[in-house]
């Protein structure tokens, strides 16, 4: 079973007045019946996935819980971050909070705030690397670029010949990454996309719960204690479970990817090729 993290706490400002501080383009209908929030926690449910963790800021606690009553779906817990951290503390409050019962699970790592249209084709991505997951690699989820963008960053594959002739198959599987690449400058951007062997980064990850933990312990042990403390300060409230403010005030403002992913060596990706966005902007959402 794969337990389904959606990270909430963003605010999507480039999408304004659409997507504001106050109601965040995840709970907006911007292309479609349901939010780009129910969206996610429905894509990522059925008989593979178990309940939803959700990690988000106290403004829209009660906005995740009445949407996720509309589409029937109840969360197994929702973390409340006394203030934002970037997705790294968010990311490892779910993984300590996981640890107790079940510290060999599948984590599936998720923005809740993106659109991918084909639900089925997503979801057979996943149950094609929960494999290589288990074998305790951390792994990311990519897509073929189509145009030199530099609002995306890039995954630079091990092994590009193999990786884009497997991609083009039925069944593709996961492929060695060789590093994370930044969002590039226009210049580099065209560079890698005439070059092939790159793909962009989805901002999607799968491992279990010991190794991401493992990973935080060997590259941001700081970050392991100050979050490991704001979850054993936690207080419950009400459907809610509050992280300690103080210890969690001293964990970096850093992206997963800083943190931990171009550290790490054992990476791999996941090709998908079903349709994705980050709705990153107006232009995005135009596309």
């Amino acid at each position: 079973m794969i337990t389904p993290i959606l990270l909430c706490g963003g605010s999507g400002t480039r999408l304004w007045p659409l997507s504001r501080k106050s109601y965040p383009k995840q709970f907006a209908r911007l292309l479609g019946e349901e939010s780009l929030f129910q969206a996610s926690a429905r894509r990522l449910s059925g008989p593979d996935f178990t309940a939803p963790v959700v990690v988000t800021g106290d403004p829209f606690r009660f906005i995740i819980t009445e949407q996720l009553a509309a589409i029937e779906t109840a969360p197994s817990a929702i973390l409340i971050e006394p203030e934002g951290r970037n997705t790294a503390p968010a990311v490892l409050a779910a993984a300590l909070h996981l640890e107790a019962e079940t510290p060999d699970a599948l984590m599936l790592v998720a923005p809740s705030d993106h659109v991918i249209p084909d639900a089925p084709a997503f979801r057979a991505a996943v149950a094609a690397a929960t494999e290589r997951a288990q074998a305790v690699d951390l792994l990311t989820f990519g897509s073929t670029p189509t145009r030199p963008e530099t609002g995306y960053g890039y995954l630079e594959l091990a092994q590009s010949e193999g990786a884009e002739a497997d991609a083009k198959t039925l069944q593709p599987q996961p492929q060695p990454l060789a590093r994370f690449v930044e969002k590039p400058d226009l210049v580099a951007a065209e560079d890698m996309l005439a070059r092939g062997g790159y793909l962009w980064n989805a901002g999607i990850f799968l491992f279990t719960v010991k190794a991401v933990i493992a990973a935080f312990e060997t590259h941001a042990p700081a970050m392991v204690a100050a979050v490991r403390a704001a979850i054993t300060g936690a207080k419950r409230d009400l459907g809610f479970t509050r992280l300690a403010p103080e210890p969690w005030a001293e964990a970096e403002e850093v992206s997963i990817d800083n943190a931990i992913m171009e550290k790490s060596q054992n990476l791999a990706v996941m090709h998908y090729d079903g349709g994705w966005s980050d709705l990153g902007g107006l232009d995005a959402s135009w596309k």
